[in-house]
């Protein structure tokens, strides 16, 4: 016999709606839904199939919103070990010229980076994973194409000037973060 749950704290479907509607988080979302499908009388097998999760994931955020309600379908900080790299410095590292930290280079690229956090963060970072850390600093690597010779006197300058960075650099993504 499927699984027939019920709400144990009072709220009504129109709240669930509304909640639903207002909520932000895609993950608190689809609690949401879990539980406005409980509360119009399905089972955890169905709801499990027409929000296509587990049924197990279905009856674990009924029981904790019977436990918690409303504030416990947000989602708690995990536990896990402290990031080594400071990312807010590192922002404002890549932000400044490598000259400003005594490097004779112009633009920042994946070694200098690595060499970065090693003498002035002191985190050893294994260099395979630089390109996660660049990107998780909000950065994406720039490769600098060459042109057709028969571009346009313009673009080849503009080349030239990108020249001495030879190899990839480090640009900020669009996204600002």
């Amino acid at each position: 016999m499927p699984e027939k749950l019920t709400l144990e704290r009072e709220i009504s479907l129109e709240e669930l709606t509304r909640l639903i509607r207002t909520q932000k988080e895609a993950k608190v979302r689809e609690r949401l839904l879990i539980l406005l499908h409980i509360k119009k009388g399905r089972t955890t097998r169905e709801v499990g199939e027409l929000l296509q999760i587990n049924k197990g994931k279905v009856s674990y955020w009924v029981h904790r919103f019977n436990e918690e309600g409303i504030q416990g379908l947000s989602t708690r900080p995990k536990s896990g070990h402290p990031a080594k790299v400071d990312y807010r410095d590192l922002r404002q590292t890549l932000s400044q010229s490598p000259r400003a930290f005594g490097y004779p280079h112009v633009v920042w690229f994946p070694k200098l980076v690595w060499q970065y956090l090693k003498e002035y963060q002191q985190v050893d970072v294994a260099p395979e994973h630089i390109y996660w850390v660049i990107k998780r600093a909000g950065y994406t690597l720039k490769v600098p194409r060459p042109r057709h010779y028969r571009s346009s006197p313009q673009k080849v300058v503009e080349f030239k000037k990108n020249e001495s960075s030879r190899g990839k650099s480090c640009a900020p993504t669009s996204s600002g973060s």
